[in-house]
């Protein structure tokens, strides 16, 4: 369905895709990985291709989204990671894995929690943004959903500073076809 949609729109949101179980069980997955920082200094745990989970992570998670999108999605990387700090206007394009051919497709964040607990949830929003960086729209976080926007799309967090939110924690995932 997502599939046919992406054909008109360049963002959107899944809801009611995953349990607080499930990604309880991912959250302590990728924190098995070594700790990396984001550009911003906050805590990340990343999996690609040279990583042990990798494995895990292309046969647990990236079917769910095949479902989604392409069928022939491929996985650049994913991570875990408790933000801070809000991140800059910027798009998704990534380097592809040592070796791999195709295009930069979409990214997808999956919040997890907010301040670690499981509220506040719609505070927090995804904003996008045209050429410009003039904002075309939001999409607010929900548990258990997914946010999903094409990998060049310029696109920000929202200042969940401004809402008395101190952190923020979720998964993203960068792919590829």
């Amino acid at each position: 369905m997502l599939n046919i949609l992406m054909q008109l729109y360049t963002h959107g949101s899944q809801k009611n895709v995953f349990t607080k179980e499930q990604l309880q069980d991912w959250k302590q997955k990728f924190q098995l990985n070594t700790i990396t920082k984001t550009s911003n200094g906050d805590n990340c745990w990343g999996i690609d291709k040279k990583c042990l989970s990798y494995a895990w992570l292309k046969k647990t998670i990236m079917p769910i989204f095949s479902e989604y999108f392409n069928k022939d999605l491929k996985l650049i990387f994913g991570s875990y990671i408790d933000c801070f700090e809000t991140f800059p206007i910027h798009t998704d394009i990534k380097d592809l894995p040592e070796g791999a051919t195709g295009n930069c497709y979409v990214s997808i964040l999956i919040p997890h929690s907010i301040d670690n607990e499981k509220n506040n949830f719609s505070k927090v929003s995804t904003e996008f943004f045209d050429k410009d960086r003039q904002i075309t729209d939001w999409v607010n976080w929900e548990e258990n959903s997914f946010i999903w926007w094409e990998s060049q799309l310029n696109h920000k967090s929202s200042d969940f500073k401004k809402q008395g939110i101190v952190s923020k924690q979720y998964f993203i995932f960068h792919t590829y076809v």
